[in-house]
């Protein structure tokens, strides 16, 4: 999975804004959204603390995220049923791609 599709997908499945969720993260929106739009990777420890802090996941389960952990498993990880993570995670892939060109 796409890290920034997969953190989108799975802060929606918890019905969370992109400010919400930065809060309960205790990071900044700035942070958040950088994430989210691929532009921070969550390189540092204390993004990937804050991560796990607002899923309330283990900080190894972050770790796996950013190293691409597949549906089924991030699902298990992050209490997310895979059929609505997998259905969340599509979403956020045609959210952020680019639009198609008039013909």
């Amino acid at each position: 999975m796409v890290f920034r599709f997969a953190l989108i997908a799975l802060r929606r499945a918890r019905r969370l804004s992109v400010t919400q969720f930065a809060a309960a993260c205790g990071l900044g929106h700035f942070e958040v959204s950088k994430l989210e739009s691929g532009k921070n990777q969550a390189s540092t420890a204390r993004i990937r603390a804050g991560l796990a802090r607002g899923f309330g996941v283990p900080s190894a389960a972050i770790d796996a995220l950013v190293e691409g952990m597949d549906v089924g498993a991030a699902g298990k990880a992050f209490d997310v049923a895979p059929r609505v993570l997998r259905s969340l995670y599509a979403e956020a892939a045609r959210d952020a791609a680019p639009p198609s060109e008039a013909a």
